[in-house]
Formats: structure tokens, C-alpha cells, sequence
């Protein structure tokens, strides 16, 4: 079994369906196939890379990436997706750590490319003109190679939560298994499907989410550049019917308002998927309030085990708080600290068994062996299972603040801030004190118009939380610092917000 098969088995009943859309571009199922047959032949008879290699590709969303991407895979050439908003050093160390033969760049990304010291690429191939002239010298048949379903379907490098990016390992048959449980999940399983690709593709969940529908022979529509009115653009004139976003995509899309969401039609429109980080309550209700009753659902994922949870319409109001029960083909338990598992309701680390996950960090046999305990992974995040089986998620063990010996989950901080009237989204992490080893440090974001400062806010979290929890420190700021993946990484933000005395100093404890 191989995602490229999938491709292949609708160019066979649909050759000239849709496949992939960017702008006035249009390649159909025929088209793509014969496409990756090219990449395939071309990486491997063209360019001279041995299959069982690896071949990486760093560009912003565009057409080329959906063929680039499964005719590498199909070549057994697997590919490493490196972000679009990489920096020199960011990607010399993914390219040179994953041992990559080819890199395929987009001509705005080529002078980074350049200045790269990249060890172990042989060849850097420009997209466009070069890659054009390139693809039709290749022939378009499929290669003839020994195939397993375990071959390597792609590397995806980690967004480095917790420490340096590591690159996740997937098979081919892991990742038609979760393609095939997406469709299940959310009912996307169909041909009629048109997809918006917002998020980058180079992320697990924006790449899931394409592939599931162009493996269910329906239509990805590329957002090379997320805007929120070009998304409702494009949601109105390609007849979309789901799109996955993060938090912040959906805020920007509910700071549009009324009457521009009036401008575009969104009758076709009946999911939008929301994963990556919280989702504030204020801009759930408000996205409720524009979208419609059921289209806002929520999904808890992770780079090595892709989803986990879903939180459909029929749980958010009879599960409060919860992400939801486990994925389709996902088994979760709760461990304490001696290992052994906890009853219902009880706080610990969750771990996660699932045949769509990865099987390994690339070159990191000790790394990946802590990740495991058996056959489950080890999420690193706390949580508990209710008597149904519902995640209720509550921090990540490495985001754990500790506070003169008391332990602080930065959810809880969160939580109680975001009950502000005034209050839209907040976070919590700890900044280093000489006294107290760390305090609670945050960061609010304010709706439009609202006026209070830090000292209504302290005031506010006094009131409800317990001394050693409350912040020592509420910075005002326009937007929450994410990564490019719309992830909060508060290692980041304990080094771009330095502790600092003021309202909350440590003397107040």
C-alpha cells in the first residue's frame, strides 16, 4: 500500500477530475500520476540518488509539492519537508541531519538555499523553469523497485517544543491509514470534497488533511498565503467545502466581521477543522456565531501521532473541557509515575497506541526508545480519562512551572485569565526568579477597545487563584508569539519576555 496509489486509482476512474488547484492552475488525477511517474524516474534515473535515500523539499505552499512529494515517496526516495519560513541555519541542520541527496527549492526561497551549507545535498533543483525542464526529460512510468508497505513515506521534523527539531519517521502504510481514518472521522470521504489547503504544507496536520482528500478522489485547493478575506475568497468561489486552521487563523478570519463574511458565499461550507494550540472561548463563540452551529470542530494532534482527538459538535456542550475521545483507530491511557496505568478521572501522562504513528526519530535510536513505553508513546502532555474515555487535557509535563517547590500547570493560569470580560487569549509560562528558582509570567490579548492594564488584571487573577499561582508579571500584547506552524512554544517566550520586576515582582510572595 502507497499514497500514491490512491492518486493512481482515481486517475484510472477520473483522469481528468480536479486534483490539485492553485490560482488559474489546474492538474487533474491523470495529471498528477503522470507527474509523479516523472519525479520518481527523474530523482533516481535523472539525478543518480539510490532509492532508500532521502531528498528534501523547502518551499512555501504551491502545486509542485503534492507531486514532488508522492513521486519522491513512490521513488523510495523519501522526502524531508522543511518550512517555508526556515532560516539559513534552520535549514542547513534539517537538510544535513536528514542526509539529503536533492533539495527542490522555490524561487523565492533559492537564495537561502544558496548561502546554506548543506554537507550532504548534491543538487539543488529551482522550481520553475529548471524544474519544468528537468520533470520532461524524465519518463512518467512508475518505477519498478521491490515495494513494502513499510517503505518510508516521509520525514517530518518536530517544531522543537522541547529541544532541537528531530525528524519523524513515517511509513507508507501509517500515513494510508490515517488518511483513510480522517475520511472516517470527519466524513470527508468523498469525491464531491474540495478542500482548502491554509496551513503550511511542510506541518503533518495541512499535509493530512490534503492528502486524505485527494486520496478520497477529491480536490485540494492551494492558499499559498493565508489572508483571511482571499480564504473566504477562495471558500466562495472554488465551493469549498472543509478547511483545518489554527487559532489564529480563526481569529483573523472573526475580525472580518459580518459584513465582509456577507461578501462570499459558504453554503457548500460545513467543516473547518481548528488544531495546533487552544482555542480561546471568545473566538469560538464568535466563530460559531459567523460560521454556523456544527462547521467549528476542534482537533488535539501531534507531529508523531497526527490526531488524537476530535471534538465533534455532539460533545462540546456534554464534554466541557474536553478534546474529545480518542481518534478513529487510537487508544489512550493514563500513566502515573511509577508507569503503572490511573483510573478514570485521575491527572497524569498520557500515552497513545495508534498504527498511523511514526516509528522512529531519524539517527536517534535512544530518542525514540525514551518516546516509547511498549507500544505506546509518550506524549509528554497531562491529562485525564473520564468514565467515557474523553481527554481532558492539562498541560504538557515540560511546560510544568515550579514555583519555590509548588508545581503550576500554565492551563490553569490560562483558564482563570481568559474568564476576564476583557480578555481574549492568553498564556502562561514561568520566567526565571533568584529566589524562587521561577514565576508565573503572561501574556494577554485584549478585544478590540478594551482598556484595562496590569493592575485590574493581577487584581482579577488574585481573586481567583491560589497565591502561589498567580502571575507576577501580565504583559498587554497585540498577538500571542506562535511559531510558523501557529504553535505557542513557551521555551520561546521565556527568552523573548525576560523576567523583569514591576506590578508582580517575586516580593509579593
Amino acid at each position: 500500500m502507497s499514497v500514491a496509489d490512491g492518486v493512481r486509482g482515481w486517475a484510472a476512474r477520473t483522469p481528468e477530475g480536479p486534483a490539485v488547484v492553485q490560482g488559474e492552475r489546474t492538474l487533474s488525477f491523470r495529471g498528477l500520476a503522470d507527474r509523479i511517474g516523472r519525479v520518481g524516474c527523474g530523482v533516481v534515473e535523472g539525478l543518480g540518488v539510490a532509492p532508500g535515500s532521502h531528498s528534501a523539499i523547502f518551499a512555501p505552499n504551491c502545486l509542485e509539492y503534492f507531486e514532488l512529494l508522492l513521486g519522491l515517496s513512490d521513488a523510495q526516495v523519501a522526502p524531508v519537508l522543511v518550512g517555508a519560513t526556515s532560516d539559513v541555519r534552520s535549514l542547513a541542520a534539517v537538510c544535513n541531519d536528514s542526509e539529503s541527496r536533492v533539495l527542490f527549492v522555490h524561487p523565492s526561497l533559492e537564495e537561502t538555499a544558496r548561502a546554506a551549507e548543506l554537507d550532504t545535498v548534491r543538487r539543488i533543483v529551482v522550481l520553475g523553469e529548471e524544474y519544468e525542464s528537468w520533470l520532461s526529460s524524465a519518463r512518467s512510468s512508475r518505477l519498478q523497485l521491490p515495494r513494502s508497505s513499510d517503505d518510508t513515506f516521509v520525514i517530518l521534523y518536530t517544531s522543537g517544543t522541547t529541544g532541537a527539531p528531530r525528524g519523524a519517521v513515517f511509513s507508507q502504510l501509517a500515513k494510508v491509514i490515517q488518511y483513510l481514518a480522517i475520511c472516517a472521522e470527519f466524513r470527508t470521504g468523498a469525491a464531491k470534497e474540495r478542500s482548502l489547503t491554509v496551513g503550511p504544507l511542510s506541518h503533518g496536520a495541512t499535509l493530512a488533511y490534503a492528502l486524505a482528500t485527494l486520496n478520497a478522489g477529491g480536490t485540494a485547493v492551494i492558499l499559498p498565503i493565508f489572508h483571511p478575506e482571499v480564504l473566504l475568497r477562495q471558500v466562495d468561489r472554488h465551493r469549498i467545502t472543509n478547511f483545518a486552521v489554527v487559532p489564529a487563523h480563526l481569529e483573523a478570519l472573526v475580525g472580518l466581521g459580518d459584513s465582509m463574511f456577507g461578501r462570499y458565499d459558504r453554503a457548500l461550507l460545513r467543516l473547518v477543522v481548528v488544531g495546533s494550540a487552544a482555542l480561546p472561548p471568545a473566538v469560538k463563540e464568535e466563530s460559531i456565531a459567523l460560521f454556523g452551529e456544527g462547521v467549528i470542530q476542534e482537533n488535539y494532534g501531534s507531529t508523531e501521532m497526527g490526531q488524537i482527538a476530535h471534538l465533534k459538535l455532539e460533545y462540546q456542550e456534554r464534554k466541557p473541557g474536553s478534546v474529545g475521545p480518542p481518534f478513529y483507530g487510537t487508544t489512550a491511557r493514563i500513566v502515573g509515575p511509577d508507569g503503572a496505568p490511573l483510573p478514570a478521572g485521575e491527572i497524569g501522562e498520557l500515552h497513545l497506541r495508534a498504527s498511523s504513528a511514526f516509528y522512529g526519530y531519524w539517527r536517534r535510536p535512544a530518542e525514540t526508545e525514551a518516546a516509547f513505553s511498549g507500544d505506546f508513546f509518550i506524549t509528554r502532555d497531562l491529562a485525564r480519562l473520564d468514565e467515557d474515555g474523553f481527554i481532558y487535557l492539562s498541560d504538557r509535563a515540560d511546560d510544568t512551572i515550579n514555583i519555590g517547590g509548588f508545581t503550576v500547570q500554565p492551563r490553569q493560569i490560562e483558564d482563570v485569565l481568559v474568564r476576564h470580560p476583557d480578555v481574549v487569549e492568553a498564556v502562561a509560562f514561568g520566567s526565571p526568579d533568584p529566589r524562587l528558582g521561577e514565576v508565573v509570567h503572561a501574556l494577554v490579548v485584549l478585544r478590540r477597545g478594551a482598556v484595562p492594564g496590569e493592575r485590574e488584571l493581577l487584581a482579577f487573577s488574585a481573586k481567583h487563584l491560589a497565591l502561589e499561582k498567580r502571575p507576577r508579571r501580565i504583559e498587554i500584547v497585540s498577538e500571542i508569539p506562535r511559531n510558523d506552524v501557529g504553535k505557542i512554544v513557551r521555551r520561546t517566550l521565556r527568552e523573548s519576555f525576560p523576567a523583569s520586576e514591576g506590578l508582580g515582582s517575586s516580593a509579593s510572595l
